[in-house]
């Protein structure tokens, strides 16, 4: 009986028959059940791999810095900015050096996101410069038509305060950053005031969810595990009160129990 009821909850999820049927009518509201979320876990994967294998697929011409030195696509810096500074001192020879040769600088950011968007060259910047872009751009447009290369060229770079050398304010302004910076409000501040450029930033609106396949991942199937708990739950309850009512009608039988 064991095995019998093994092959058929294990039939059931790889969609094959089996001639044993329940009998019981709790074994059979625990089989419906046992079906339904079955029927539910199929449906959910494969609907999901389906529209992993139909979705669109969009060929972008670059997306690391040695790609884009194989094309012929100018780029642009923010003049005076550190990634500026690191392009300028480049060993010649290197891949930063190589970005000197097809160098656009100049320090109006409107225009430089205008001339990017028509496709004129690629911007070069980091996230803290984008970010407010970005937030202007889809404020406007509602959209974010450029998308972000998935490799990023340079990691790891802080931004601060600038103090003349024995400045007292150094003293009494460190304290105050550190705790805001530790409790996330300075975060949390220049989030709120880009909040719209942070959406452009998402994975989903750029290129690499909806343009290349990926697998599946365990957020994919947090719905189906929530019906399949549910449905879980939903047994044990009945379950319990199964045994619960057996053993009333058990004590029932036997009135030498009752006094």
């Amino acid at each position: 009986m064991v095995w019998t009821s093994y092959i058929w909850t294990f039939g059931t999820v790889i969609s094959q028959a089996s001639t044993w049927s329940p009998q019981r009518d709790s074994v059979r509201l625990l089989s419906g059940l046992w079906l339904l979320i079955s029927v539910i876990l199929v449906l959910v994967y494969r609907c999901n791999l389906k529209a992993m294998l139909i979705m669109p697929k969009v060929q972008v011409p670059f997306n690391s810095l040695e790609e884009l030195m194989e094309t012929d696509i100018h780029v642009f810096l923010p003049e005076g900015t550190l990634i500026h500074y690191l392009v300028t001192i480049a060993p010649p020879g290197s891949l930063l050096h190589r970005v000197n040769d097809r160098l656009t600088l100049h320090t109006s950011p409107p225009l430089a996101m205008k001339e990017s968007s028509a496709g004129k060259y690629v911007i070069v910047a980091s996230d803290f410069v984008m970010r407010p872009l970005f937030h202007d751009m889809f404020s406007m447009a509602n959209s974010c038509p450029m998308y972000i290369a998935s490799e990023r060229i340079y990691t790891g770079i802080s931004s601060g305060f600038a103090f003349p050398k024995g400045s007292p304010l150094k003293h009494v302004l460190d304290p105050i950053l550190r705790r805001l910076l530790e409790f996330g409000i300075l975060e949390h501040l220049y989030l709120s005031a880009v909040r719209n450029g942070t959406v452009c930033f998402t994975p989903e609106s750029f290129t690499r969810p909806k343009n290349s396949l990926r697998p599946l991942k365990l957020e994919d199937f947090y719905g189906v595990f929530a019906v399949y708990a549910g449905g879980m739950l939903l047994a044990s309850v009945v379950l319990l009160v199964e045994v619960a009512l057996k053993g009333h009608q058990a004590l029932k039988g036997r009135p030498e129990l009752q006094h």
